[in-house]
C-alpha cells in the first residue's frame, strides 16, 4: 500500500481517537465485504480493467480496518442503487458527473465502463478525495477530474462553508466532531459549463437533493442517486416520482425504505417486455430463467398456463413442466400438447407430493433465476420482465411481482394485490423491503417470485417433501429469511386461480397437521443461528397467523386435536415470558373477525394463572409434536 494511504490511514484512526473510540474494528464488516466484493466481481465481468480495479480496491481493505468500511459501503451503493443503470447505454453527448463521489469507487468504473466519455467527480471530503485520487493514479485512468469541493444550490449562502459529512451510518465514526470545513462550489461554476449535456448524473447529497437534482436535470438523461428524509417527506414520494419524471431513465434509492427506479420510457406500462442491454443479460446459449410448473390431475388448465409464460418470455427461458404422476386422461392429453410448445419440456415422475416435483425441478434448472408457478394459474406479460428487474435492480436473490385472485366459477378478477402499496410507487417501478413482518405476514406466495438459483442451491433451500400440502410456508419462511429482505416490482403480473375443485388451499383433513413440523424445522433454524430474541417475536406472530388459517378450514372434527396441539406447540419448550407474551398476543385477537382460534385458544387458559399452571406441566414441544398421534381420517 502507498505511503499516502498509510498517511490517510493514521489521519483517520485520529479522527476516531478524538471521538473516544480506540477499538476500529467494531466499524468493520469483514463478513459482508467479501461476498460483496465478488457479486462486484460478477457483476463487471464484462468490464475491461474492471478486475484490476476490483483488486486495488480489495487490497485497499484487506488488514485496514479503517478504509475498509468506506469501501464496503461504497460497493453496496454501487451494486444496489448504481450497478443497473450504469451498464445500460447512456447518451452518446455529454459528460458523467458523480457528486458525492466518496471514495471513487463509481467515479471509476463509469471512466472504464465509458472510456470515451469524460468523468468529472466532486468530493467534499478531503479525506475520501485522497482515496479516490489514490485510486486513479495506481489505476491510470486518464478520462477523471477530481474535485475536492462541495457541489451547492446556486441560491447556497457562500458564507456557510460547513456542511455535515459522515452524518449517518457507516461513516459516523470517521467524523470530525460531526462538522468539517470545505470549499463549496454552485451549480452556476461547474467547470464543464452549465449547458453541457450530462449523459449520467450521479447525485449523492443529504439535504439537498431534490434542490440540485432539479438545476441539474435539464440537461441530464439519466439519474442516480439516494434520498433521505431531509430531503423529502417521510410518507411522500410525490417529489421524487416527479422528478424522475423529467430524465428518461433513473434509479433513486431512499435510504430510510428502499428503491424507487423509473424504468425506460420503452417500459413504462406493466405490459410491456423489458428491452434489455446485452450488458446486463447477455444473450447466451443457455437459459437465464427456469420456469418450474408442477402438475397433478389438473385438467387442461396447464396449457393457458404455459401459453401465458411463452408471451412473457423476453429473454432465454426454459419451462419445466413436471407432471407429478397424474393419471386423468385429460391432464395426459393437455401435458401431450403442452410439450410441443416452444421453450417447453415435459418430465414424468411417479406420485410424490407437489414439494418432490418442485424439488426435481430445482435440480434439474439450468436458468440463473428460476420461478416455481402453480400449473392451474396464469401470468401477465410483463411477468418475467419485470422480475428479472426487479431482481437485478435490487441486487437481491428474490424479488416478486403483485397478483390478483380469479375465480374459476365467475372469471372475476379481483382487485390488484400489489406488493406494499404504502410505499405509493407507480405501476411498473421497482422497490426493496427489508422489513420482515410486512414480508412474513402477507400470504406464503412463492409463485410470484423469482430467485437466484445458485444461492438456493448454496442454502440447500428445498421443500419437505414429508408434508403433501403447505409446503411452501417453511421454504417462504427461511429463504426471505436468509435473504433478509425482497426486491418488488409494482405491478399485477400473476393471476391466482381460486375456487377449482380439488386445490389443496381448500383442504380441510389432516394435512393441516404437516404444519407443526415445518413450524418445528423453522424454529430450530432459528436456534441454530442464535437468532436475536425479536426474531423469535416474529417468529411466533407468523406462527399465530398460520395456525388461525389452518383452524378456520380444517374439518369440526379436527379442531380439538390441532388445537391442543397448538396449545403444546406455543407454550411448550419455551420460557415463560416468551409464553406470556403469546398469550397475550392470542388475547387480543378475540375480538377480531376470524376470532375462533383466539377464542378456543384460551378457553383452557383464561388468565394468567391458568397460563402458568399449563406452562409448568406442557410438554417440550420439539419431541411432543413428532410424536403426536394426529387423526388420519374423518368420519363421514
Amino acid at each position: 500500500m502507498s505511503s499516502n494511504i498509510n498517511k490517510l490511514t493514521r489521519k483517520l484512526s485520529r479522527n476516531l481517537r478524538s471521538l473516544g473510540v480506540t477499538d476500529a474494528k467494531k466499524y468493520t464488516d469483514d463478513g459482508e465485504i467479501w461476498p460483496r466484493f465478488n457479486t462486484l466481481a460478477e457483476a463487471m465481468s464484462g468490464c475491461k480493467d474492471g478486475t484490476r480495479a476490483i483488486e486495488y480496491y480489495k487490497t485497499l481493505a484487506v488488514g485496514n480496518e479503517v478504509i475498509r468500511p468506506i469501501v464496503s459501503d461504497s460497493i453496496e451503493r454501487f451494486l444496489s442503487v448504481y450497478r443497473p443503470t450504469i451498464l445500460l447505454p447512456i447518451a452518446q453527448d455529454g459528460v458523467i458527473v458523480d457528486i458525492g463521489a466518496g471514495c471513487g469507487l463509481f467515479a471509476v468504473f463509469a471512466a472504464l465502463l465509458h472510456p470515451d466519455k469524460q468523468v468529472w467527480a466532486f468530493e467534499a471530503d478531503s479525506q475520501l478525495c485522497d482515496i479516490a485520487r489514490e485510486a486513479v493514479a495506481n489505476l491510470a485512468i486518464k478520462n477523471i477530474e477530481l474535485v475536492n469541493k462541495a457541489v451547492v444550490p446556486q441560491d447556497w449562502p457562500t458564507t456557510q462553508n460547513q456542511i455535515n459529512v459522515f452524518e449517518d451510518g457507516v461513516f459516523r465514526s470517521l467524523r470530525t466532531k460531526g462538522k468539517q470545513e470545505v470549499a463549496l462550489l454552485s451549480v452556476n461554476d461547474l467547470p464543464f459549463g452549465t449547458t453541457t449535456p450530462i449523459a449520467l448524473l450521479k447525485l449523492v447529497a443529504p439535504g439537498m437533493f431534490l434542490q440540485l437534482a432539479s438545476e441539474l436535470v435539464e440537461h441530464s438523461q439519466t439519474l442516480l442517486g439516494e434520498v433521505w428524509k431531509a430531503d423529502y417527506g417521510a410518507k411522500d414520494h410525490a417529489m421524487i416520482s416527479a422528478l424522475l419524471d423529467t430524465v428518461p431513465s433513473g434509479c433513486v434509492r431512499d435510504a430510510e425504505s428502499g428503491l424507487l427506479y423509473k424504468t425506460h420510457a420503452s417500459r413504462r406500462t406493466t405490459r410491456t417486455k423489458a428491452s434489455w442491454s446485452p450488458a446486463i443479460f447477455p444473450a447466451k446459449a443457455e437459459p437465464l430463467n427456469t420456469v418450474i410448473i408442477p402438475v397433478y390431475n389438473i385438467g387442461d388448465l396447464v396449457e393457458p398456463c404455459v401459453e401465458s409464460i411463452i408471451k412473457s418470455i423476453d429473454r432465454p427461458t426454459e419451462i419445466l413442466v413436471i407432471n407429478d404422476g397424474s393419471a386423468q386422461a385429460e391432464t395426459l392429453q393437455s401435458l401431450a400438447k403442452v410439450a410441443k410448445m416452444a421453450h417447453t419440456k415435459v418430465i414424468d415422475k411417479p406420485n410424490g407430493g407437489c414439494a418432490s416435483a418442485r424439488n426435481l425441478g430445482l435440480q434439474i434448472a439450468q436458468g440463473k433465476y428460476v420461478t416455481l408457478i402453480d400449473g392451474d394459474d396464469f401470468v401477465e406479460e410483463c411477468f418475467l420482465p419485470l422480475l428479472n428487474e426487479a431482481i437485478y435492480v435490487g441486487a437481491s436473490n428474490i424479488a416478486e411481482i403483485g397478483f390478483a385472485d380469479y375465480s374459476s366459477i365467475t372469471g372475476e378478477v379481483s382487485d390488484n394485490i400489489e406488493p406494499y402499496t404504502d410505499r405509493a410507487l407507480r405501476s411498473g417501478m421497482i422497490g426493496y423491503e427489508s422489513n420482515m413482518w410486512n414480508i412474513l405476514r402477507r400470504q406464503p406466495a412463492i409463485w410470484r417470485r423469482l430467485y437466484r438459483t445458485e444461492w438456493l442451491r448454496q442454502n440447500g433451500l428445498n421443500f419437505p417433501e414429508r408434508i403433501k400440502a403447505y409446503d411452501d410456508m417453511e421454504f417462504q419462511f427461511i429463504s426471505l429469511y436468509l435473504n433478509g429482505g425482497v426486491s418488488y416490482a409494482n405491478a399485477r403480473g400473476y393471476y391466482y386461480r381460486k375456487d377449482r375443485p380439488g386445490q389443496d388451499v381448500k383442504a380441510s383433513d389432516t394435512r393441516h397437521f404437516g404444519t407443526f413440523q415445518m413450524l418445528v424445522t423453522m424454529e430450530n433454524f432459528l436456534r441454530n443461528r442464535r437468532a436475536p430474541r425479536d426474531h423469535f417475536v416474529l417468529f411466533d406472530l407468523f406462527t399465530l397467523d398460520c395456525l388461525s388459517w389452518s383452524y378456520s378450514l380444517i374439518h369440526p372434527q379436527l379442531r380439538t386435536p390441532f388445537l391442543e396441539a397448538s396449545r403444546v406447540f406455543m407454550m411448550g419448550g419455551k420460557s415463560f415470558d416468551r409464553a406470556a407474551n403469546v398469550h397475550w398476543e392470542i388475547s387480543q385477537r378475540i375480538n377480531s373477525p376470524d376470532s375462533d382460534f383466539a377464542r378456543d385458544f384460551c378457553a383452557e387458559m383464561p388468565d394468567h394463572n391458568a397460563l402458568e399452571r399449563f406452562h409448568s406441566s406442557a410438554p417440550a414441544y420439539m419431541d411432543h409434536i413428532y410424536d403426536y398421534h394426529f387423526p388420519l381420517e374423518v368420519s363421514s
